[in-house]
């Protein structure tokens, strides 16, 4: 029997116009109940496709480890390693979606679709920049602690 996984596509965001201000409020309205489970501590980051250039192009504005398969907010910086309990992200890009598989090497990638929103468990998954980035892709990120 295969077991279920906490990382999972919960749905697809079109929003209406591609802009900061716009992708933000319709993010929150359609997934609201996801966004619900947020403490106050949450991080909501959007990189626009002039953000995608600067790191393809210029290879500026990031940090270059995001490239590499890693998890988010670990304690001692290390990709890898220990992590802080109980994060997850809520993930969204228009095109070449963040790449995502099982901490496990071995493990299977986790098919993302453009313009689907993932629910991501950092402790069981890793996730990376995909090396053939697009550069005018929409991209969002929102970083939590689940509430207990």
């Amino acid at each position: 029997m295969k077991a279920r996984l906490n990382t999972h596509v919960i749905g697809q965001f079109v929003p209406s116009q591609f802009d900061e201000d716009t992708i933000r409020r319709e993010f929150g309205e359609q997934f609201k109940e996801w966004c619900s489970m947020m403490q106050s501590q949450w991080d909501l980051e959007i990189r626009t496709p002039q953000t995608h250039r600067n790191m393809v192009v210029l290879r500026g504005d990031c940090d270059p480890t995001i490239f590499d398969w890693h998890r988010d907010n670990t304690i001692d910086k290390e990709p890898l390693t220990t992590l802080i309990p109980g994060r997850v992200l809520l993930l969204w890009s228009t095109a070449t979606p963040t790449e995502i598989r099982l901490r496990d090497p071995s493990g299977p990638e986790i098919r993302v679709e453009p313009f689907d929103v993932v629910f991501l468990d950092n402790d069981e998954c890793v996730h990376r920049v995909p090396p053939d980035l697009d550069i005018e892709r929409w991209f969002l990120r929102v970083s939590f602690e689940t509430t207990s």
